[in-house]
């Protein structure tokens, strides 16, 4: 199974319909390096689509990360009145970065034939739920939340 943008995939031991990518450089994240799941790739149309759906998202890069900021200190500053965590002391909107700790990213697609593209994050506001951020199409930012595993309202 190949991705034409994150190359080879490997299925997962536990569930052969998932497969993800090496370690591939994530624009959106100062090129960290981040796994890629696929969660349909043995069809030709889901892999064909997400590719898309990748391509599209690795066209946005920090500068479009720290226009998503006030989405994710929104999302910490929630956590923060209804008093799940301790006050982090950030200065600025932006530095909310400095707390996330992006560890994969997946490629799923909904009933309707939407797509989107989750990062799943660690983020020392919200140890027990961590942050997902959902990107439509790859293209745009549209939830910010717990990984409660909705990606769209």
């Amino acid at each position: 199974m190949e991705s034409k943008i994150a190359g080879k995939l490997k299925p997962l031991n536990y569930d052969p319909d998932y497969f993800e990518s090496e370690p591939f450089p994530i624009p959106y994240f100062s090129n960290q390096q981040l796994k890629i799941g696929f969660v349909e790739a043995m069809y030709a149309e889901y892999l064909i689509k997400a590719d898309r759906v990748l391509e599209n998202f690795l066209k946005l890069d920090t500068s479009e990360r720290f226009k998503n900021s006030k989405m994710v200190y929104d999302y910490y500053d929630q956590t923060l009145l209804y008093g799940y965590t301790e006050d982090l002391r950030i200065n600025t909107i932006e530095d909310i970065w400095q707390f996330v700790y992006p560890s994969e990213i997946i490629i799923v697609s909904n009933e309707e034939g939407n797509y989107f593209l989750y990062v799943s994050c660690e983020c020392e506001w919200e140890i027990e739920h961590g942050l997902q951020l959902v990107f439509k199409e790859g293209l745009s930012l549209i939830r910010v939340s717990g990984q409660d595993g909705a990606y769209d309202d």
